[in-house]
């Protein structure tokens, strides 16, 4: 078995691959357009059998923004895929493990990836870092509770050129704020344009009173009628706030649109203050609560400096990495003013944990003490599950609006 880097001329074959192996039909003609000049083959590995390309593994580089609003640039790990007549040889394995030694070469301190299947990353060092809810609400449920204040300015209808413009300023803006968000390239905006039907498709943005956007919606409204009743559903494509008062706005706007009779939000933040505008709260059906993003820190020091935290502390954390010994060992961490300095240390541990579950501790969507609850770190002085869910916590829970 031979792993190489592809050129980008193998980039549709690569493709074909991954889309077989995952049960995807065939990409598009559109698709290869836009996405084979974005293609970097140099952050490329496949798996050939003589002349048979039989799997793949790619990935992005990305600005991920953490706690505090600090970025730091990963590896975005994506197209990983093994034909189904090549499963069970150690393909994934050789892949993922060469794919992670070249990414901690180039320099990148952490890579994530959103998982297909939850059972294979872990054993790679990846740890679950953030969750997403897919929720639905029958708008005869939608009253705010009384006391919700009126948040002011407008909701109003664009049309898709002025989509084209306005959406992507306001995503950027906003992932700068928030922590689990990943940039989305021209190549992403672009596959928005070729993917959507004119027309089929609302766009709806919030202006402040001030004339400031500050939020958008992409939904659609899917008909259906019951012996002549309306009975129609919203379902949510794109949903990106910035300010709270953006989001209550948009979800009153989607609850009063006329005939419909219930609202589907998908991949949408654990967070989400809906629950707490709806006078009847119990209305709102969670009917996913999944992983999301899943971590492996590549950089121990620079991972946990990069970020910043909630609570002064000092704490040693042990750290075992099966792939990366050179990561295993002891780190002083002491926070000070919401920053961290980290170095080795060969005084006592605090805790100690896998290399993948300090990814999950990496961007606040877990805590600690949740972690050793279900004996993924262990804790060797008292206290110190306390500091450091304290420390780690963020008081917006990480969320990405981007799939990849």
């Amino acid at each position: 078995m031979d792993v190489r880097p592809i050129t980008r001329d193998e980039f549709p074959v690569a493709i074909g691959v991954f889309n077989r192996a995952m049960g995807f039909p065939p990409a598009s003609e559109s698709y290869l357009e836009t996405w084979t000049p974005a293609f970097h083959p140099e952050r490329s590995l496949c798996a050939f059998e003589g002349e048979q390309l039989v799997g793949n593994v790619y990935s992005y580089l990305f600005e991920l923004t953490l706690p505090g609003n600090t970025q730091l640039d990963v590896a975005g790990v994506t197209a990983v895929g093994v034909l189904p007549t090549h499963k069970r040889r150690g393909i994934i394995t050789e892949l993922k493990t060469r794919q992670l030694r070249d990414a901690k070469q180039r320099g990148e301190a952490a890579a994530i990836l959103i998982a297909s299947e939850s059972v294979i990353y872990g054993r790679f060092g990846y740890g679950v870092s953030s969750y997403v809810v897919d929720v639905e609400l029958e708008t005869r449920f939608g009253a705010y509770r009384s006391g919700v204040a009126d948040p002011g300015g407008r909701v109003v209808f664009v049309d898709e050129a002025a989509a084209d413009k306005i959406f992507p300023d306001v995503h950027d803006r906003w992932r700068k704020q928030q922590p689990g968000a990943i940039p989305r390239t021209d190549e992403w905006w672009q596959g928005v344009r070729n993917d959507r039907k004119p027309g089929a498709h609302a766009h709806v943005v919030y202006e402040s009173d001030d004339g400031e956007v500050e939020g958008y919606l992409r939904y659609e409204v899917r008909p259906k009628w019951d012996a002549g009743l309306a009975s129609h559903s919203v379902a949510e494509h794109d949903f990106v706030t910035m300010t709270p008062r953006a989001r209550q706005a948009l979800w009153r706007h989607v609850l009063d649109v006329d005939l419909v009779r219930a609202v589907h939000m998908g991949g949408q933040p654990v967070d989400d203050p809906i629950r707490w505008w709806l006078a009847n709260p119990r209305a709102m059906k969670v009917t996913r609560y999944g992983d999301f993003f899943w971590t492996r820190i590549l950089d121990v020091t620079r991972c946990i400096e990069a970020r910043r935290y909630s609570f002064d502390t000092e704490l040693v954390i042990e750290i075992d990495d099966a792939i990366f010994p050179e990561n295993s060992g002891r780190y002083a961490v002491a926070i000070d003013g919401g920053s961290a300095s980290c170095s080795r240390t060969d005084k006592a541990a605090d805790l100690s944990m896998p290399v993948a579950s300090l990814g999950s501790l990496f961007l606040g969507g877990v805590t600690a003490s949740n972690l050793a609850r279900g004996g993924q770190i262990r804790e060797l002085s008292d206290g110190a599950l306390a500091r450091c869910d304290a420390a780690f916590s963020s008081n917006v829970q990480p969320w990405s609006a981007t799939w990849f």
